[in-house]
């Protein structure tokens, strides 16, 4: 048998040592903000196996020695840290969101914007769902002259997501959630081989910028104001006070009467100047 298959099959039955989760751990939370409980040893396992086993290593020790030798701009901490983040995500998510947007914050901020632009922040965008729903509302908000114009800037920690969504290829059996009358609007269908896929069209495509960032830098490294940010399912992975720095991060970026969407089963544990509004929603001023 050779080395290199003797290591796979070590790294599947081979345990985590406590010391070596400690340390991963700690990491992870140092580069992202993300905590993780004891229970969260296999998970670290699992999604690092890759890693160990690309770098011909033989055990998570001997990964957790590497890091650790490793200088801060090394690419395997971005491959580290696009291992251990998580990309739930679906088209349409928490629909209620959505229509909070179109029919009670446009009406309402509309005659506080002459211009009629909308700016939009995406906040962990995984691979592209989330923003590119918001693309054909908007679109939709457009072409009824709701709104003069729209731009959207989605962001994410991990490189590998981005990629993917900055493509804006999906199966179609994916798009299950999205409404019938948006797939003609919005996609192009693949021919022969790729017949299964569906590409996001170029016209939505052109209203959002995909960036690379960690919500957990201050300040952000961009000036413009949002008047919508989206930042949602995101603080069940923080503590308070990790929390408590997004939510001021978020807060200095966003327009005086912008309006904040976090996910339903999350809470702002009263640590943040964002005004309540509804479960899940939340504003900066009184247009609401």
């Amino acid at each position: 048998m050779s080395s290199s298959a003797e290591r796979v099959m070590n790294m599947e039955t081979d345990e985590m040592k406590t010391a070596d989760f400690h340390y991963l751990r700690s990491a992870i939370w140092s580069l992202t903000g993300i905590t993780l409980s004891d229970s969260k040893k296999q998970l670290i396992q699992a999604r690092l196996r890759s890693r160990v086993q690309a770098l011909g290593l033989g055990s998570y020790s001997d990964y957790s020695s590497l890091l650790q030798r490793l200088p801060p701009d090394h690419p395997e901490w971005q491959e580290f840290t696009n291992s251990l983040t998580t990309n739930k995500t679906d088209w349409f998510r928490e629909p209620s969101h959505f229509d909070f947007l179109v029919k009670e914050f446009i009406p309402r901020w509309k005659p506080l914007a002459p211009k009629g632009h909308l700016s939009v922040w995406s906040a962990a965008c995984s691979t592209g769902e989330e923003p590119y729903t918001l693309a054909m509302i908007l679109s939709d908000a457009q072409n009824n002259r709701n709104i003069r114009s729209y731009r959207i800037l989605a962001t994410d920690i991990d490189t590998g997501v981005l990629h993917r969504a900055k493509k804006g290829i999906y199966h179609k059996t994916a798009l299950s959630q999205v409404p019938q009358t948006f797939h003609k609007s919005s996609f192009t269908p693949g021919s022969g081989d790729i017949s299964h896929l569906m590409k996001v069209q170029s016209d939505l495509k052109q209203n959002i910028d995909f960036r690379q960032y960690n919500l957990t830098q201050t300040p952000c490294p961009w000036t413009d104001e949002f008047d919508v940010i989206f930042c949602r399912n995101v603080f069940i992975y923080f503590s308070k006070d990790v929390i408590a720095g997004v939510l001021d991060t978020l807060y200095r970026a966003a327009a005086k009467d912008a309006v904040l969407f976090i996910g339903h089963s999350e809470s702002l544990q009263g640590a943040s100047k964002w005004r309540y509004i509804g479960p899940s929603i939340y504003s900066k001023g009184r247009v609401l």
